[in-house]
């Protein structure tokens, strides 16, 4: 056998068991698999509607004295909306007064009544509608969180609190209503915790993955080739036999652990549905005592579809833009100087001026809001993706009014906003001062830290450190 060669036939489909083999993760070290980790990257927006009290020289969404840099306890007053979440510092920032040319141009030609309508179309497309008096919604393009859901080939979740508009000003088409596009058209949200339960979860069960089905049709790579093995040993003396006999011998034991069926990953367990409490749709605010049951609801299921990588672009709003509801049950731990909000309606409460300890009552208020955010942060940081990060380390979770004033004095500090989470690719636990960028750049940025590839976002390419 001296003389035999193998030529390039023989050496391809002998080895094919080789060849054929998927790129393992069983056969590197947890230390290299660390470092080539991938986990998805996911985007939040949570808009708070009617504007709010951030007034200057007393700005409450701001740290004292308008602080930049690292926040600490100290950072915030009594008065400060996050008084109340100071141990939740190290997970979100502060963004303070960035522009939002887009709304500033929609208010100066859109009689929406103080900026609501501007504030609610461009606070995700940043594009301003161009017919007020058409039927049809002229908001162009999509916004961003669909450029997201566009970008990875996954489903765009749009959800709301319920309560839709009470006053939907001058316009044919309800602006106010609406926060997300696509292509020119508006993205209707889910107000139904149960019903949104039933359509994402109801399928789940834990039965064998698409791969392993796959899998289970040709399942052995040497079965499958076994003439040509047969083949390549009659030419091979004892010894090369013998090595080969305990490769393949090695391979069939590397199948037999491959394509054993498994079950669906447990995070992507459903679980019980939300309450029947919450089994409904809030549209004139008339549920309100169940309203935070009926927000957390939803960000669990957040949390659930994030787990399962059904989704990685979610838009909820607290309500629709100048929405009637009256305020739901707040706890006293967040009530600043015992605010009584009893009877309030929240677009009441955003025009503080209109009532008796008016800031108050909106501090009070945002403070309800917040808490749910933190809910949401606190849920997506104790859920883990594949590689053990933290789900909200590699989240972008962007909440705030972009009514820059609720009674509309022109007297505002800037857009109260929040950002939180994104460990692995921002900076959170700090106050930002973004006096001279606009919110285009934001979303640019957002896209380049979830490696999108936009090359611009409405025109803008300027990137924020945050």
């Amino acid at each position: 056998m001296s003389n035999w060669r193998i030529n390039r036939r023989h050496l391809l489909t002998g080895a094919g068991a080789i060849f054929a083999l998927p790129l393992l993760e069983s056969l590197f070290s947890k230390k290299a698999l660390a470092g080539a980790a991938s986990d998805p990257l996911r985007f939040v927006s949570l808009y708070m509607p009617n504007g709010t009290y951030n007034v200057q020289g007393d700005a409450v969404w701001y740290p004292q004295g308008l602080q930049t840099g690292p926040l600490t306890a100290s950072s915030f007053s009594a008065r400060s909306v996050f008084a109340p979440f100071t141990s939740e510092i190290a997970n979100f920032s502060v963004l303070m007064h960035p522009a939002c040319s887009a709304r500033d141009q929609a208010a100066s030609t859109v009689p929406d009544g103080g900026g609501h309508v501007s504030a609610i179309t461009t606070w995700l497309s940043q594009q301003v509608l161009t017919d007020v008096n058409s039927t049809q919604c002229t908001v162009p393009g999509s916004s961003f969180d669909q450029l997201v859901a566009n970008a990875v080939n996954k489903p765009n979740l749009v959800m709301s609190g319920g309560c839709n508009d009470s006053n939907p000003d001058a316009l044919t088409f309800n602006y106010a209503d609406y926060v997300s596009y696509n292509n020119g058209q508006p993205n209707e949200p889910h107000k139904n915790p149960v019903e949104l339960f039933n359509s994402m979860f109801a399928s789940l069960v834990s039965s064998p993955t698409a791969p392993v089905l796959a899998a289970a049709r040709n399942h052995s790579i040497l079965d499958s080739s076994l003439a040509d093995i047969k083949d390549l040993q009659s030419k091979l003396g004892k010894t090369d036999n013998q090595k080969l006999d305990d490769y393949f011998t090695c391979v069939r034991d590397l199948e037999t652990k491959l394509f054993t069926p498994v079950s669906a990953a447990s995070g992507c367990t459903p679980g019980a549905p939300p309450s029947e409490a919450v089994d409904n749709v809030d549209l004139d605010g008339s549920l309100s005592a169940v309203y935070d049951q009926r927000v957390q609801a939803f960000f669990d299921m957040v949390v659930l579809a994030f787990k399962c990588d059904l989704v990685r672009s979610v838009s909820f709003t607290y309500d629709g833009e100048t929405c009637g509801r009256q305020n739901n049950p707040c706890p006293t731990s967040l009530l600043y100087d015992n605010a009584d909000l009893t009877g309030q309606l929240h677009i009441g409460i955003s025009h503080y001026g209109q009532n008796t300890n008016g800031d108050e009552k909106c501090i009070s208020r945002d403070r309800n809001y917040l808490s749910l955010f933190f809910y949401l942060l606190d849920a997506l940081k104790a859920a883990t993706d594949p590689s053990g990060s933290a789900i909200l380390d590699n989240t972008i979770v962007l909440a705030g009014f972009n009514v820059t004033d609720g009674q509309h004095t022109g007297n505002a500090e800037g857009t109260p906003m929040v950002v939180g989470g994104g460990k692995n690719f921002m900076h959170p636990g700090n106050c930002f001062d973004l006096q001279n960028a606009d919110m285009k750049d934001l979303f640019y940025t957002f896209n380049t830290f979830l490696k999108l590839g936009m090359s611009n976002f409405q025109g803008s390419t300027n990137l924020l450190s945050i």
